[in-house]
Parts: C-alpha cells; sequence; structure tokens
C-alpha cells in the first residue's frame, strides 16, 4: 500500500501525514499541512505519535475543502485529534468540505477522534472519509455532531450535514455507512434520524485486537443507558468478525463523551497506543 490520494484532484491540494517505526518509536516523517488545514504534532513519551488538526480561523466557511492522505506504515501508531471543536460557518450553496483518505499497514494503529463537529445556523457540512487497512492493523474512527450552538439555543439551524465512511480490508469493503441530516427536510424526532435528541455520535472500531473489549463496552453502554434520567440511546454491532460499529444519540453531551471516554480508555492498552489521546486533553 502506498498513498491515498487518487487522480481526481492535484497533489497540491491535499495535506499529507505519514508516520513510521524508527528505532521502536512512532514518528511524523511526512508533515505537510494545506490550507485551511493545519497538522500540530506534540511530543509524546511512548512508542505512539499524537496529531492535533486545527483549522485557520478555528472552522471552514464557505468554499473551504479540506483534504488530508494519512499513511501509517508497518508498525507505526498514531493518534489525529483536534485542538477545539470544528465550528462550521453559515454558507451559501455550497459550503465546505472534508476529507480524508487514509492506508493502514501491517501491525500499525490509527485513531482518527476530532472534537465535535458544530455546525452554525445557516451552514453546510459534507465529509468523506475512506480507509484501506490491512487484516492485521488497528483502526478507531469517531465522529460526534452536535444539533448546533446548543449553549446559545441554537438547534438544529443548519442546513445539511452529511458523512460517509468506508473501510476496505484486504481490497474487501466491509463498511460503507452514509448519514445525512437536512433540519428542514429531515424530522429530528424520528428513530431513524436522531430521535430527537441533540448530539449523535458514530464509532468504528476495525481490526481483531478489539474483541476483548467488546464485552466491556456493551456493559458499559448498558450500565449508562439504565442511569436514571438518561437520555441515551446507544447500540454496539459486529462487523462479522472484523470489529464494531457503535451508535448513540444523547440530549445530554456527557452522556455521549461517557461512552467515548471508555472507548478510548482502550487505547492505554500497550496493543494500541499506550495512552488515552483524551487524557492529554480534557
Amino acid at each position: 500500500m502506498t498513498s491515498a490520494i487518487d487522480t481526481d484532484s492535484s497533489i497540491d491540494d491535499w495535506s499529507s501525514l505519514e508516520v513510521s517505526m524508527f528505532q521502536g518509536v512512532s514518528r511524523v516523517t511526512v508533515n505537510k499541512s494545506v490550507a485551511p488545514l493545519r497538522l500540530i504534532n506534540p511530543r509524546v513519551s511512548g512508542p505512539a505519535c499524537h496529531v492535533l488538526i486545527s483549522n485557520f480561523g478555528g472552522g471552514l466557511v464557505e468554499g473551504d475543502s479540506v483534504l488530508l492522505d494519512l499513511i501509517c506504515r508497518q508498525g507505526a501508531r498514531l493518534a489525529v485529534t483536534s485542538v477545539g471543536n470544528q465550528h462550521i460557518y453559515r454558507s451559501g450553496q455550497y459550503g465546505a468540505t472534508q476529507r480524508v483518505r487514509g492506508v493502514l499497514e501491517r501491525e500499525s494503529v490509527a485513531v482518527f477522534g476530532p472534537d465535535p463537529v458544530v455546525p452554525h445556523a445557516e451552514s453546510r457540512f459534507r465529509q468523506t472519509q475512506e480507509w484501506y487497512v490491512d487484516p492485521e492493523a488497528s483502526l478507531l474512527v469517531a465522529e460526534l455532531l452536535a444539533g448546533g450552538r446548543l449553549e446559545i439555543g441554537e438547534r438544529f439551524a443548519f442546513k445539511e450535514y452529511s458523512s460517509k465512511i468506508s473501510v476496505t480490508v484486504a481490497d474487501r469493503l466491509i463498511l460503507h455507512d452514509a448519514f445525512r441530516f437536512r433540519p428542514s427536510v429531515d424530522a429530528f424526532d424520528d428513530p431513524a434520524v436522531l430521535a430527537g435528541r441533540s448530539y449523535f455520535l458514530s464509532i468504528a472500531m476495525i481490526g481483531p485486537r478489539w474483541s476483548p473489549s467488546a464485552e466491556s463496552l456493551l456493559e458499559e453502554s448498558d450500565r449508562l443507558r439504565s442511569r436514571p434520567g438518561a437520555t441515551l440511546l446507544s447500540s454496539v454491532h459486529p462487523l462479522g468478525n472484523l470489529g464494531y460499529i457503535v451508535r448513540a444519540v444523547a440530549d445530554l453531551k456527557s452522556e455521549v463523551t461517557a461512552l467515548l471516554d471508555h472507548v478510548y480508555g482502550f487505547l492505554k492498552g500497550k496493543e494500541f497506543l499506550g495512552f488515552n489521546p483524551r487524557d492529554r486533553k480534557y
């Protein structure tokens, strides 16, 4: 496997991130940021590395197009998070877009979990993720959508949010998941959409290393749902023997982040990153 970039856009348009093993430690060997994306690589103790993504101006505006090509070489371990919420500002007809294409080579580990997407009133945002994963690699992708700037009472005032993710393992497409929500057209209280909740969490865990964690994740999901006054609805589904996909909606951010925190707790294990990226920030 080599670069994930294809021929539908110029290589000069893409930000690039490549991580390789060097003397038993993961190092960023390619770090190219193309506006409006910025890649930051703080020092981390241990065998893994951590990259933070940010956007100039603190978010995306009309016409912004983020393109990120990511490669984890054999045995490398990488966590990608963000410096803060990804704000999507008011836009016109086209809105903002983001595309991530990643390759995970044998025995590598990659975690892609930016902070919540927060679409402002009258905004549009479309994102796609395409991952190509070796059967002996491990991938965690977490996406959290907020219903808007809820702290100021702005709820589902955006025009469109869409997210697509595909995962291919050994040339076999094992996951193709698409979610599109237009508040003016789609009823947010529909159980097939958001069931009236304000936060939507989606997690894909790909690879054989996740199986021992599945029972713990199911137990934590049941515990959170059973608490008095809980608004959380969640599910954990196996992807055959190739991983799991987790879905959760809630009215309280603390409920979905509690589930996310439990999943990220697995990353402290030596078979993953050896540290929890959320501990460093929160």
